[in-house]
């Protein structure tokens, strides 16, 4: 539909199962994750999750840790029914769930400071707002939309990848750039998808580029 959009289920995680964990539990074996809050009124509320639950499957396949499952989540379409099993209380349950929709623009404003620094570093630099007088220097056509990319760490693999300041990012991941707010929160939105290899396609002179190049963790 000409869009970026993930899943979303609303909620957050409590602490990975190590085998210390699963013990104190009661589980047979290290397995998902605890559940650190619930949503409320979010997917996962509205299904019956609560804080403290520990999620091991999604639709029968195992659920490793919690990056496992932001992907599992953010790769799913909206509107899907997902059958999830939980430990609860010394039982295993199944719950099933309504995966809602969370997009770039719905998290735009928790990326705050310091999350933004946190993604500068993962990145490997910075972007400004690609402004008239960056159009000038650059001699970009007025219809070029996105973020200038301005200091870059020469070690970063987005460096490694060709990546270079003066770039123009137009894209990522599929999503069009306007500007530096709208460029952090699809980057938080692809981050906090579980993914770690992100694509940019720039514009570098006039002409358009991509580029692939692993986060840095």
């Amino acid at each position: 539909d000409g869009r970026v959009t993930r899943g979303f289920l609303g909620l957050s995680w409590g602490a990975n199962v190590d085998r210390t964990m699963a013990r104190a539990l009661g589980i047979d074996r290290p397995i998902g994750f605890v559940v650190g809050s619930v949503v409320e009124g979010g997917p996962a509320d509205n299904a019956g999750f609560e804080e403290g639950d520990v999620i091991v499957e999604w639709n029968a396949q195992e659920v490793t840790d919690w990056n496992n499952f932001r992907a599992l989540v953010a790769n799913t379409p909206p509107g899907t029914d997902v059958n999830v099993t939980i430990f609860r209380d010394g039982d295993s349950r199944t719950l099933s769930v309504e995966i809602g929709e969370m997009d770039a623009e719905a998290i735009a404003g928790e990326v705050d400071s310091d999350e933004r620094e946190e993604l500068r570093e993962s990145l490997g630099f910075s972007v400004e707002d690609l402004n008239d007088n960056f159009r000038n220097q650059l001699q970009l056509r007025s219809e070029v939309q996105g973020v200038v990319v301005m200091q870059i760490d020469q070690t970063s693999n987005a460096f490694r990848q060709g990546l270079r300041q003066g770039d123009v990012v137009i894209q990522v991941s599929g999503e069009r750039i306007e500007n530096s707010d709208q460029f952090f929160s699809s980057v938080n939105a692809f981050v906090q998808s579980g993914e770690d290899v992100i694509l940019l396609r720039i514009n570098r002179q006039g002409n358009n580029m991509y580029i692939a190049f692993e986060l840095s963790q």
